[in-house]
């Protein structure tokens, strides 16, 4: 598979499993208040999370040590490229801290054109991760 089949497969799955009935969204900000939503219960207890970082098409800098990987218009990402590399990298830490600390099970990350990961979690740890800083929905 061609690299950009497969970012294109990457962010495709992100999609999907976003919007398939059984992988509820772990937390909604509600916009008017700003408090974060309850989570709703998944049927077969997997969630998708979504993460406040940038994912890596669109990081243009700020995170000490790593440089911008976002591409130039017109240009793509290599996924092999150190800088893609480290943020990514950077990225799958992130969803392994957040899941770690509710004591779930990390199944996916996302991180080329979504900052995010699969995981499979009970209700409470999805309501525990809810809260945590760095986690949008």
């Amino acid at each position: 598979m061609s690299r950009r089949r497969l970012v294109t497969f990457v962010a495709s799955a992100a999609l999907l499993a976003a919007l398939l009935p059984g992988a509820a969204v772990a937390a909604q900000p509600d916009w008017a208040g700003g408090a974060k939503a309850p989570v709703a219960p998944s049927e077969n207890g997997i969630y998708v999370v979504q993460m406040a970082d940038q994912p890596v098409v669109a990081y243009t800098g700020g995170v000490k040590g790593l440089k911008a990987t976002a591409p130039k218009q017109g240009q793509k990402i290599d996924p092999t490229a150190g800088d893609v590399v480290a943020y990514a990298g950077y990225l799958k830490g992130t969803h392994d801290a957040a899941v770690g600390a509710v004591g779930g099970t990390k199944l996916y990350s996302y991180v080329y054109s979504y900052n995010g990961f699969a995981a499979k979690l009970s209700l409470a740890q999805a309501g525990k991760l809810a809260g945590q800083a760095g986690v949008v929905r």
